[in-house]
């Protein structure tokens, strides 16, 4: 029985329709793409949360604003897998005319999906900020109206998407079927590409020059600077989505295009709100660290005090004599207490999140904001000395 199906377009010039065995262009590269953001995304937004409940027993706005952004994420990546049902991936030529209309009413969906997810990424990026340079009330306010400025955009933007067409279903029936106009949607995404590329390098560099008034290590404030550059990259996924529109958009393979384009979007979301998760998550392998720092120096402690005892109960015909050297012990038990007072201070400094410690400790004499007090005695030329060493805190957001 002869195939009466029509192709969604005309096969050009040099091409033959297949609509029984499409040419996979792009159709499991989108599928893969969309199991492996899902995945990823979800581990990272789950280990965010686990880590703020496990360490703050609670959620803060920036967790919560990453979890919308992550609900509204998937919601696109799933809308992304229904395009590959309905022909996304094949050329226009090889996909049923039928299966065009479908196609085109999951296109519609994400591209009003895009709007609010990408707004709510950006927001818990910002939110974050917020937290972290909360007590500067200047900085506050650049963060403030950097979001109003966002939704001042992106508001009168999801508008705009969802009226594209007049009535809404000329969108997917087309003109000649409803009669209905469109607006030109190649320079509303255009300009929605431009204005996503201007806020991802705002949102890139307003926490740079911030960081250098925070009181923090060099290194620390280098580490911060590398999380956040990380978003660099969804910048440059949006220059890409651009380049796109401008030099292919006007195409009419509209099922292989669509997916190549989007899947930038794909990119930018989900480094966005791995972004959102980094800071959470480096302080938390942080801790992890010191714990088990902290476990080797405690084990190292309790085996120089071990050799201390032993060396202790050796006597000699007339002189006592020691495992190690006295000055070598002293020093030992010095350095070994102090380090587990360090560890416990690390420990404490982590589970506060992204915060910044400055430790300081005073000498033996009480110089300082710390105190060290030593009580010494002999016995019989072994030299025993508890160390108590007081240390103050001060803790900077």
């Amino acid at each position: 029985m002869p195939d009466t199906r029509e192709p969604a377009i005309p096969a050009p010039p040099g091409a033959v329709s297949n609509l029984d065995h499409p040419e996979d262009v792009l159709h499991t590269v989108n599928l893969a793409t969309q199991v492996v953001c899902i995945i990823v995304v979800t581990i990272a937004v789950g280990m965010r949360v686990a880590v703020k409940v496990r360490l703050r027993n609670g959620l803060g706005l920036e967790d919560y604003t990453t979890i919308a952004g992550w609900v509204l994420f998937i919601g696109f990546c799933a809308n992304m897998l229904v395009l590959n049902v309905y022909g996304g991936g094949y050329h226009a030529w090889d996909v049923p005319k039928d299966q065009f209309v479908s196609f085109q009413k999951a296109s519609y969906a994400v591209t009003l999906i895009y709007v609010p997810m990408v707004f709510v990424i950006k927001l818990a990026l910002l939110t974050i900020m917020l937290r972290i340079f909360s007590p500067d009330r200047q900085k506050v306010i650049i963060i403030y109206a950097s979001i109003t400025v966002l939704l001042l955009y992106y508001i009168p933007a999801l508008f705009i998407k969802i009226f594209f067409c007049k009535p809404i279903s000329t969108y997917w029936l087309g003109p000649e079927v409803t009669g209905g106009t469109c607006i030109d949607q190649r320079n509303v995404i255009i300009a929605d590409s431009a204005i996503s590329i201007v806020s991802d390098l705002w949102i890139l560099i307003l926490p740079v020059p911030m960081l250098w008034s925070l009181q923090m290590s060099l290194k620390r404030k280098l580490r911060v600077v590398g999380i956040l550059g990380a978003g660099g990259l969804a910048t440059g996924f949006s220059v890409w989505r651009l380049y796109m529109m401008v030099e292919e958009s006007e195409t009419a393979d509209t099922t292989w295009f669509w997916i190549h384009a989007v899947l930038t979007a794909n990119a930018e979301a989900g480094i966005g709100l791995i972004c959102a998760c980094l800071p959470a998550l480096s302080s938390y392998i942080a801790s992890l660290k010191s714990r088990a720092n902290s476990s080797y120096r405690s084990y190292k402690s309790h085996e120089l005090s071990s050799w201390n005892k032993l060396g202790s109960s050796k006597k000699g015909s007339g002189n006592h004599s020691s495992a190690f050297p006295p000055t070598q012990t002293d020093q030992a038990c010095l350095i070994s207490t102090i380090e587990a007072e360090t560890s416990s201070a690390e420990l404490r400094r982590e589970g506060e999140g992204e915060r910044s410690l400055t430790r300081e400790s005073g000498g033996k004499n009480g110089n300082g904001n710390g105190t060290g007090h030593e009580h010494g005695k002999s016995d019989g030329g072994v030299i025993h000395k508890n160390v108590v060493v007081e240390q103050s805190y001060e803790y900077v957001k």
